[in-house]
């Protein structure tokens, strides 16, 4: 199984004489599993997962009667990352001010700057709101990254 955001694609070996599949979803192991659909491939998308929530999927192979449950496999679903990300770029003389839009189901960002794409990350703050400004930044050029939380994908600015 696998994570491509902003969904999450299931997939699994095919069972001997199988012509489809039920695949379910629970928060927990022992939790109340739910039929998320019958696929006839060995792919499903499972578009009603929210992000940054961990489930457990188990598969069921069918022909006439379906099988008993395969062992769980545990996935989540990530955060689409935010979009529109600017910086002031010297329009002030005591901070950058960095934006963007929201990333839905994003509860903070992570906001860090290198001096080159591959230096060092300095994180310089989690907000919770969609701006965030840089009041160390000294007049030189920053790459800066911003990274949702639950888990996340960086961006380059």
């Amino acid at each position: 199984m696998g994570r491509i955001p902003p969904r999450y694609w299931l997939s699994w070996n095919p069972s001997n004489g199988a012509t489809s599949y039920k695949v379910y979803r629970a928060i927990s192991a022992s939790g109340m599993k739910t039929l998320l659909g019958s696929p006839t491939s060995i792919i499903f998308n499972d578009t009603t997962a929210t992000p940054g929530v961990t489930y457990y999927y188990w598969i069921q192979a069918c022909r006439v009667a379906c099988s008993t449950n395969s062992s769980y496999n545990t996935g989540w679903r990530n955060l689409s990352p935010p979009t529109n990300v600017q910086a002031s770029d010297g329009t002030y003389t005591n901070k950058a001010l960095v934006s963007w839009n929201a990333s839905s189901g994003a509860i903070s960002y992570k906001v860090y700057r290198a001096t080159s794409s591959t230096g060092t990350k300095t994180l310089l703050g989690s907000p919770t709101g969609i701006t965030f400004n840089d009041t160390s930044a000294t007049p030189r050029s920053y790459l800066l990254l911003l990274d949702t939380s639950l888990p996340g994908r960086l961006q380059w600015l």
